[in-house]
């Protein structure tokens, strides 16, 4: 049942919004589409502006970069309009895939956006006001100005991962990053007509310092921007944004060092996502929290950023669980070694069955900035390691903080917001009296973040406990 308060209208549970299109009847019989990516609820009409068509039975979504975001294709064009018509969940406004002869009058039309937000585990709506999303509710940040940079270097760091270095142009813009804006934060990459949102390997200050920024980025087979970076030559023009809010975290960012105990953290990250996790882990470890980290990447030459977790381990108050979903243990490959000499072929050894496999197709082609190096190799981590199978309520009961106490958790904003909201993390990860709540960091692919959260909302079930959920 829907109630109306002032011109918001209570739609639905937070729980029936997923990372999968659903549709709603307003009281006014106005059709809208609502999904949830990266820890935001995005909505807006559910008719296509063509030919009526409903939205959210497509199912197809994709992030098209700059002032777009994520769009949903329309059902009846999915070959059309160069590759299919696009509908912007952030701006209401049409766009085809690809240029071609109607690119020009799809731009003109546009669909009614809708603000929307959570209030006790309740989904509100309202139409979006002409000025725009109201400040601190679902909004994008500005986008604020581009940085001029350039691609000054590119190394593998993975079979499909690979640390591409920018060095801003102009000296006077490294001022942008003179202090970081928040405990979580980003930056937006421009190459060609396609902008996507990093974590930097770098801090605020190293960048502005030396003005390069270190981005940890993996290459998908049809992804626009891995195809633009595959291109790249050194020395190639981009631009970069200045850095951007994710997560605010006042207890790490502005609480005096007296009121800086009792902070735990459990960091759950999948492929790249670590890169967000250290980010924070880095400032954790200043603030002697306690940290437990789960990272499940495909086998142990996928491991990313293995050294620092190394060093964060060392440190005594950071322990962590890999979990290598499709690298089976030691005894099991040597019994496959043993069964293939003996019948005298040659075998490969598959995909574990209970390996679950998130994300994308990984890019075949490497960039063309690639400067030769050593071969990549598995990564000597000595934490726990599980084999040839995915993240699990073993996993989790076993290596996260606040498994075995009791109470409800609260769901927050990730990357995209503008860091200035309050009902999240904005004055509630420090309480008067210093105490803290759990925070819950998960970041990975959609379908990776979806089986945790539904595993840590299980589980983890401390007192207080903040879980914050952000796409890598």
């Amino acid at each position: 049942r829907m109630a109306q308060g002032s011109d918001w209208v209570r739609i639905c549970r937070s729980r029936d919004v997923g990372t999968s299109p659903v549709h709603y009847t307003l009281c006014n019989d106005n059709d809208i589409v609502l999904v949830r990516h990266g820890g935001r609820l995005l909505a807006m009409s559910n008719r296509c502006p063509h030919k009526q068509a409903r939205l959210h039975r497509s199912g197809d979504i994709e992030d098209l970069g700059g002032d777009l975001g994520l769009c949903l294709r329309c059902p009846k064009h999915r070959s059309k309009f160069g590759g299919g018509l696009f509908v912007s969940f952030e701006t209401g406004k049409c766009s085809t895939h690809s240029r071609c002869s109607r690119s020009d009058r799809v731009e003109q039309w546009s669909v009614p956006v809708y603000d929307a937000k959570e209030v006790e585990k309740e989904v509100w709506v309202r139409p979006r006001p002409a000025a725009g999303p109201p400040k601190g509710e679902t909004g994008r940040a500005a986008t604020g100005p581009r940085l001029a940079a350039q691609l000054a270097h590119v190394q593998q760091v993975s079979p499909d991962s690979y640390e591409f270095t920018m060095q801003i142009s102009k000296e006077a813009d490294r001022a942008a990053f003179a202090s970081e804006p928040a405990a979580m934060w980003h930056v937006c990459l421009h190459l060609a007509d396609v902008s996507r949102e990093y974590t930097p390997l770098s801090s605020a200050s190293q960048t502005a310092q030396t003005g390069s920024i270190r981005l940890l980025i993996k290459l998908y087979e049809h992804g626009r921007m891995s195809r633009a970076l595959a291109a790249a030559q050194v020395g190639e023009r981009v631009a970069v944004s200045a850095p951007r809010p994710t997560l605010r975290v006042p207890g790490l960012e502005v609480a005096p060092k007296a009121a800086l105990r009792g902070l735990s953290f459990n960091l759950v990250a999948g492929g790249t996502g670590i890169a967000p996790c250290l980010q924070l882990a880095r400032r954790a470890r200043d603030a002697a929290a306690a940290m437990r980290l789960i990272y499940s990447v495909r086998t142990r030459a996928d491991v990313l950023l293995a050294d620092e977790i190394e060093q964060l381990a060392s440190q005594g108050s950071f322990s962590y669980t890999l979990v290598l979903s499709q690298e089976a243990t030691a005894t099991e490959a040597a019994t496959a070694a043993e069964e293939a000499a003996e019948a005298e072929v040659e075998t490969v050894m598959a995909e574990a069955p209970t390996a679950a496999r998130f994300g994308k197709e990984p890019c075949s082609k490497r960039p063309r900035a690639l400067e030769p190096s050593a071969a990549v190799t598995g990564r000597a981590l000595h934490g726990r390691v599980v084999c040839g199978r995915y993240i699990g309520s073993s996993t989790v009961q076993e290596q996260l903080l606040g498994v075995a106490e009791l109470g409800k958790g609260l769901r927050v904003v990730g990357k995209g917001c503008d860091g200035s909201r309050k009902d999240g993390l904005g004055g509630a990860v420090v309480k008067a009296d210093g105490s803290t709540p759990l925070l819950t960091i998960i970041c990975g692919p959609p379908e990776f973040n979806e089986h945790c959260e539904g595993l840590v909302r299980r589980m983890v079930q401390a007192k207080e406990h903040v879980v914050a959920v952000l796409d890598a």
